[in-house]
């Protein structure tokens, strides 16, 4: 896989939009990719993390954009590795992996919560209005701000991805829709080719979400996007047009 991430139509994935960036890593600390995907909060901040030098561990940290004044929210074992760092929109919460458990807390790092029942989580990301976060863990996942009410999102990928393994989840600008990687393993080997796909939550008429008998979150449609660019980490623009991703 090359270092590079490549913008294309949030639609269709056309090569004819694809434009390639290049990426550089940080020398002091290396922050989880993409930065671009912890958007920018309502307090002009984002969340990442970061390995000081010395450390073995990785910490949350979060970066004042206007005062350039980085907060550590993570503490503490030598080998603790705290990952996907995202600040809520409305700029109260931040979640991140920690080792292999998701963690909430509030902004500035307090009041921690390890939320119960989920085992490596993977890219967690907050709906636009702060209310739910989407969080792969070889199938999709949504749980409420309070870590609660976790439920799984149905798909629809062919007969040929029924043991697909789901990754780093997005969400549209408006909350309708959540954009995600996905690949099918071979074996009990994974191959090393993703691509992306969008699905449609079904909402009832007051906003909140359809569930099917099984209690998981019903989708209107499940719409594979590109096609052999193994892309990873999915991230929308602010308006929902376009889509870039790292390859």
């Amino acid at each position: 896989m090359s270092n590079k991430v490549l913008p294309v139509s949030a639609d269709k994935g056309s090569s004819e939009s694809r434009a390639r960036v290049a990426f550089n890593a940080s020398v002091s600390g290396i922050p989880d990719v993409p930065p671009s995907a912890a958007a920018t909060t309502l307090s002009g901040k984002i969340g990442f993390n970061r390995r000081f030098r010395g450390l073995n561990r990785r910490d949350a940290v979060s970066l004042n954009l206007e005062t350039k004044v980085e907060t550590r929210l993570s503490s503490g074992s030598e080998e603790e590795s705290n990952l996907f760092v995202r600040l809520s929109p409305d700029g109260t919460k931040v979640v991140f992996r920690s080792n292999n458990s998701l963690v909430i807390a509030d902004a500035d790092g307090k009041n921690p919560l390890t939320v119960p029942n989920v085992t490596y989580p993977e890219v967690p990301n907050w709906s636009p209005d702060s209310q739910h976060i989407v969080f792969a863990s070889e199938r999709l996942y949504m749980i409420d701000a309070n870590g609660q009410n976790k439920r799984r999102i149905s798909w629809n990928r062919p007969s040929t991805a029924i043991a697909s393994v789901f990754s780093n989840p997005t969400w549209s600008p408006d909350g309708s829709k959540i954009f995600y990687a996905f690949g099918v393993p071979t074996g009990e080997t994974y191959i090393n080719a993703y691509d992306v796909a969008v699905l449609t939550l079904a909402r009832n008429q007051d906003g909140t979400f359809i569930t099917n008998p099984d209690g998981s979150i019903a989708i209107t449609s499940d719409v594979q996007i590109t096609s052999g660019l193994n892309p990873l980490w999915p991230a929308l623009s602010p308006d929902g047009s376009k889509i870039a991703f790292y390859k």
